[in-house]
């Protein structure tokens, strides 16, 4: 029987307290995991050092431990039931990853573009993956290989690595939005090894609550931000029981 293990990391106050959320949604449904919550692990590189640097790390000690399928969830994610159809389709398709809508000539920088050998003609006919939610099987451990070292050579530390955020673009505008780090080189990386994206839609939703009751991950969006004291929610029960909603939580 194959080993599989999720793995996600949330250290700031806000995210710490959306991974015990995340731990508690896959107590709930049975999965083997290893969240960190408001602290990273040993050797791990921290968000200062490389952006997102932690997540080929967490990944790969669970192969260095021989987990056969890893699972990355981010910390704003909350599970929704068994991920058996997940494991599923890493293990028959190798890796699991979706495409989120973007190319990477949207987002990819200079930099990574000449690293990955694309031109950014090229990696505008390249989709971009999300890299909130996705997994890998061991044998296709050498794209994790090369994302891991596209991080080390600080290919991830742009300056601003979500320009879009209250930005207004189309999805199909063939220009570059700005740069960000991890998910165009992953998508690159997934293209050149032909590694295929599959739909979104028919898996999770990210930053509203869910719409399709065969959805396995979803997040919650903050009526009001992250940056501010008191929060509400639009999905009370996304929160866990013990999180001082009286039992809420699902």
């Amino acid at each position: 029987m194959s080993k599989t293990l999720v793995v996600s990391l949330g250290t700031d106050h806000y995210f710490a307290r959306e991974a015990r959320r995340l731990e508690w949604s896959l107590k709930k449904h049975g999965e083997e995991h290893r969240v960190f919550a408001a602290e990273y692990p040993p050797g791990c590189p921290n968000q200062s050092q490389i952006p997102m640097g932690y997540k080929p790390f967490l990944m790969q000690q669970a192969f260095d431990e021989d987990y056969d399928m890893v699972l990355w969830l981010d910390s704003k994610l909350t599970v929704l039931d068994k991920l058996d159809r997940m494991w599923e389709h890493i293990e028959e398709h190798g890796h699991f990853a979706t495409n989120d809508g973007w190319k990477v000539g949207q987002w990819i920088s200079d930099d990574a573009l000449k690293w990955v050998g694309l031109t950014r003609e090229e990696a505008f006919n390249i989709p971009e993956t999300s890299t909130a939610f996705f997994g890998l099987h061991k044998r296709n451990r050498a794209w994790l290989d090369e994302w891991e070292r596209s991080a080390r050579e600080k290919l991830w530390n742009v300056p601003s690595r979500a320009p879009f955020k209250g930005a207004k673009v189309e999805l199909n505008r063939m220009e570059q939005f700005g740069s960000r780090g991890e998910q165009p080189i992953a998508s690159s990386l997934f293209h050149k090894m032909n590694m295929e994206l599959v739909p979104g839609t028919s898996w999770w939703c990210y930053e509203k609550a869910p719409e399709n009751n065969e959805l396995v991950v979803c997040s919650r969006l903050p009526v009001r931000g992250p940056d501010k004291p008191h929060r509400t929610w639009t999905k009370d029960f996304w929160l866990p029981p013990d999180e001082n909603n009286k039992g809420v939580g699902k």
